[in-house]
């Protein structure tokens, strides 16, 4: 059932309209929406398609999260090039893309990392195997923490973590769906 037929549209545009909305949560609007279509669309009939059916311009934010996921779902690049997988990074828990006037990124931060990891691992039914530049460049950023390894970055931001998983349940739930509908997403 679409979204707009049902009683979730104005929950669904004040989530397309938030500026802390999740990536996974704004895939799984449209999806519910228009289904996988949306895959062959471009990005800017897209934000079209949310202006006539929801009444709604994407912010900045929502635009760089939204771009984030659909590039995680339709590439392997998150798990294979270092420069895609920082744009996810820093898009995806911010949604701010980490550009500088000088045209260089900003570091990606170790809360960024986990956060894309585990919003990237959603979309997939098993895990992928990072290439050894992703993971010489996860390693880097573990390093600009003093960490050593992924699970002690996960102990160390557990509360983080928790509290995004939280949110993101919470934004789900105001659409009338839960984690285990995304598994009939994606």
């Amino acid at each position: 059932m679409s979204l707009m037929q049902s009683r979730y549209k104005k929950q669904a545009a004040d989530l397309l309209r938030g500026e802390n909305t999740y990536g996974v949560v704004l895939l799984a609007i449209l999806l519910a929406e228009y289904g996988y279509e949306i895959f062959g669309h471009d990005v800017l009939e897209i934000y079209q398609n949310i202006k006539d059916d929801f009444d709604v311009i994407l912010p900045e934010e929502g635009e760089n999260r939204l771009n984030a996921i659909l590039l995680a779902t339709t590439s392997d690049g998150f798990y294979t090039n270092v420069d895609i997988f920082n744009a996810i990074c820093t898009s995806l828990y911010d949604g701010d893309l980490g550009d500088l006037v000088d045209s260089l990124m900003e570091p990606t931060t170790v809360p960024e990392m986990l956060w894309a990891y585990y919003e990237v691992g959603l979309l997939y039914d098993a895990p992928q195997l990072p290439s050894t530049g992703v993971i010489r460049a996860t390693k880097h950023i573990l390093a600009q923490d003093g960490l050593t390894g992924v699970f002690e970055a996960t102990q160390y931001y557990q509360e983080f973590l928790t509290e995004c998983k939280e949110d993101m349940k919470y934004q789900l739930h105001s659409i009338g769906m839960n984690m285990q509908d995304l598994e009939e997403y994606f």
